[in-house]
């Protein structure tokens, strides 16, 4: 069994970039990666998540909620796991550098860097994706950043 990771997407902030899969997408194509970065469930300070497994995620929209986009992960963990040598900052868009630069002095969350977004052919319902405990009984959109799942093979563009 392969496990992914469900974020859930589009969700309303002051900055309407923080959630937005495009803007992410957009700094991907430029940069040729980006990061993207999620609270720990629970609001624990320090990232507790730990699975070098995952390679695969998908981002549930909350605005159409629908699950419609999948991407491949690279690298993912707390901010201390990833060394300033190799020049990862390039990879935080704009809009997020404040927050990289702060969970550098106090680790929140977990950072995400993914090298490709692809939208899926057939948006789907997140009924449709199995929620992988310890981190809760079912997957409840919009309350929680993130969760663990199983691995689907869907079709994207």
């Amino acid at each position: 069994m392969k496990k992914a990771i469900m974020i859930s997407a589009n969700m309303e902030f002051t900055e309407p970039r923080y959630g937005s899969v495009l803007h992410h997408a957009i700094h991907l194509g430029k940069k040729g990666k980006v990061f993207w970065h999620v609270h720990s469930p629970g609001g624990k300070d320090v990232a507790i998540f730990r699975n070098e497994g995952i390679k695969k995620g998908y981002f549930y929209s909350t605005s159409v909620k629908k699950v419609l986009y999948t991407f491949q992960i690279e690298k993912l963990g707390p901010i201390n796991e990833f060394s300033p040598a190799q020049d990862y900052e390039k990879f935080v868009p704009e809009w997020r550098l404040k927050d990289w630069k702060s969970t550098i002095k106090k680790p929140v969350g977990i950072w995400i860097l993914i090298n490709e977004i692809k939208e899926l052919i057939h948006p789907q319902n997140i009924k449709n994706f199995e929620k992988i405990k310890p981190l809760g009984d079912s997957l409840k959109p919009g309350k929680y950043p993130y969760s663990i799942i199983i691995e689907e093979d869907l079709e994207a563009i």
